[in-house]
């Protein structure tokens, strides 16, 4: 299985026409099909198989890249059947991991299986698909690796492999969490019971793991719960018989739109999400959200059924996101099909976030609008000892921003600042904020391997070109410590004091901020000539308090402070005898 998780997700949207209901219960007993009506061939991959002295195919057969798992690279080796390393029946379209339908080469005893001596990374299936219940269905797929499904509304033709598959239902690319795990691929209506369409489905897997399971999900049918496709609602495709009391084909709707939702490498934010419409002037025709916190194909708005001429496809961010949609880059992907067309890529104009259609009559459009966080920078902010007003500035686009602290060792952070360019070196400075020294600067979120560049003396780091990736989400904190203006002013009121009287002395200590100074020590060790010294009182203001033994002011090792806030003083009266 590749380590790489993006997925991808094209869907469509079709309609069938035919007769009208008649008989549902009958109409599926006549239409039950035998038991192996899936019709696979499998096609040998080049990594991730058994070793070519273990393989047992048809020699000379030729190979596809299965790593990555692209659809096209076995597209273009199964243009030719006589290709197939391999070909078989099955009931379903439900291929479990145990087990495994193609090559997983993770351990010594898989390689022994036919599946890896065949070389077996790619399989192609063909089947004739049956839709009992008028009314809307949606598929959904589990799958390991790459996957894509089409329809044909040739219905009756035996010639599968050639017909022409003019429904691109969808893609699905990389995989889901698991066998349990399923992703809608498509969602359309069927006018009539029994309507029918010839089914292709191609199957890469990339290495290791794999998996294919195809649902699908009606009200009428199963209790409206999703359950696989049941046997009995596909038939060979390459038996005339199997279309005989079809009661119609699928068509497709045109002209239509349908926009697609990819989160890439997550959210800046959590509460982050996006909305992307189908627009025509002011009216907004149909809207898609995301939720959650999942990556990949992660809303979409289905087809809509438009009329010719101008439309707007638009990206932008869903109430309550955090961020700006200019957060984050923007790339849209379109193709077009033409009713008994082919799919082409179709390139809208604008620059998003909002592109524009011009949709031409019997055209529908797919468009996959992929959003990537920019890279972010926020800045935070701890001051130790006091609390102030903090002015950042930066490079590469950060702009300026004042951050103020409230609680002493209480961190404030910022915004998270996108960057302008990638893979570039940009630098974060604080200016300098008088009473305050910076004591450390740390930065997190950044590539394993990669550190900022520290410099204290000028209150900045630089973080090089190799952080500022897309996805990047970094943090750095700047510390610093409050300084503060201590002092002490000693006073007595008399200019002289004959020997053996006493004397008081009054003693201000002051911090004059901008720090806190609680813990500091004070002292006033007698002088020779004083004896019998002793503190008469003490006195604090603004929140500061007294030594709790005021007395040892008078020793060598003095008294500790406990409260000593800015801008209050300690004023303490000291009494000795004059010898």
């Amino acid at each position: 299985m590749p380590t790489l998780h993006a997925r991808t997700t094209l869907s469509g949207l079709w309609r069938a026409g035919g007769a009208g209901i008649a008989g549902l219960l009958l109409a599926m007993t006549a239409f039950q099909a035998a038991a192996q009506n899936v019709l696979w061939e499998d096609y040998r991959g080049t990594t991730s198989i058994a070793s070519d002295a273990n393989y047992i195919g048809p020699q000379g057969a030729p190979r596809f890249v299965n790593n990555p798992a692209t659809i096209a690279n076995l597209s273009a080796l199964a243009n030719n059947p006589a290709n197939a390393v391999r070909t078989g029946t099955s009931a379903l379209v439900d291929y479990g991991s145990n087990p495994f339908a193609l090559c997983d080469s993770r351990t010594a005893a898989n390689l022994q299986t036919d599946p890896c001596r065949y070389q077996a990374m790619g399989r192609v299936m063909y089947t004739l698909v049956r839709f009992p219940v008028a009314g809307t269905y949606t598929l959904s797929v589990a799958h390991d690796d790459s996957v894509q499904v089409s329809m044909s509304s040739s219905y009756t033709s035996t010639a599968y492999r050639t017909a022409n598959y003019d429904i691109p239902v969808g893609a699905l690319s990389s995989y889901t969490s698991g066998e349990t795990d399923f992703r809608a691929i498509g969602s359309f209506n069927a006018d009539v019971a029994n309507s029918c369409a010839l089914m292709r489905i191609y199957w890469v897997n990339a290495g290791g793991l794999n998996f294919n399971r195809l649902r699908w999900q009606h009200p009428s049918i199963n209790g409206g719960a999703a359950q696989i496709i049941p046997a009995t609602q596909f038939s060979d495709p390459s038996q005339a018989s199997s279309s005989s009391g079809c009661a119609g084909s699928i068509v497709y709707p045109v002209p239509a739109i349908m926009v697609n939702k990819v989160v890439n490498l997550g959210r800046i934010a959590p509460n982050d999400q996006f909305t992307v419409s189908i627009r025509q002037g002011n009216n907004t025709l149909r809207a898609a959200s995301t939720s959650g916190a999942g990556t990949g194909q992660q809303a979409s708005t289905g087809a809509l059924q438009v009329s010719t001429g101008n439309h707007v496809v638009r990206d932008d961010m869903a109430a309550n996101s955090v961020q700006a949609i200019g957060d984050y880059d923007k790339s849209i992907s379109c193709t077009s099909y033409q009713l008994n067309g082919q799919q082409q890529a179709y390139t809208p104009s604008g620059t998003g976030p909002d592109w524009t259609i011009a949709v031409a009559a019997n055209t529908q459009y797919t468009c996959t609008i992929t959003n990537t966080p920019r890279p972010v920078v926020t800045a935070r902010k701890i001051s130790e000892r006091a609390v102030g007003a903090f002015t950042f500035t930066g490079t590469n686009g950060l702009p300026t921003q004042t951050l103020t602290t409230t609680s002493a060792g209480q961190a404030v952070a910022g915004s998270a600042r996108a960057l302008t360019a990638v893979n570039t070196a940009t630098t974060l400075t604080e200016a300098q904020t008088p009473g305050f020294a910076l004591s450390a600067i740390q930065c997190s979120g950044l590539p394993a391997g990669v550190s900022g560049t520290v410099d204290l003396p000028n209150r900045s780091v630089t973080l090089p070109a190799a952080a500022i990736v897309q996805g990047a989400n970094i943090t750095c904190t700047f510390t610093n410590a409050a300084g503060v203006d201590l002092s002490v002013t000693k006073t007595n009121a008399v200019a002289s004091v004959p020997s053996g009287s006493s004397t008081t002395y009054s003693l201000q200590f002051r911090n004059g901020g901008p720090g806190d100074a609680g813990g500091a020590v004070l002292k006033d060790t007698p002088t020779s000539g004083l004896s019998n010294c002793q503190v008469l009182s003490c006195t604090p203001t603004n929140n500061a308090t007294c030594p709790q033994a005021p007395a040892d002011l008078l020793t060598a090792n003095g008294t500790t402070v406990t409260a000593f806030p800015a801008n209050s003083q300690i004023n303490v009266q000291v009494q000795c005898s004059v010898n």
